[in-house]
């Protein structure tokens, strides 16, 4: 992943990468929320 870091020192993502970043974290809250939901349902969390 190509990140830059701006004037301040702030790292700076790529838009690209800010959206994979976003729908991962998108992924493993759903994917959370759902394994909380279903409590003791299939797999041991």
């Amino acid at each position: 992943m190509a990140i830059e870091r701006d004037k301040q020192g702030n790292i700076k993502w790529s838009l690209g990468d800010r959206l994979f970043n976003i729908l991962m974290l998108l992924l493993l809250g759903w994917s959370d929320f759902l394994g909380k939901s279903q409590k003791g349902v299939g797999e041991n969390g």
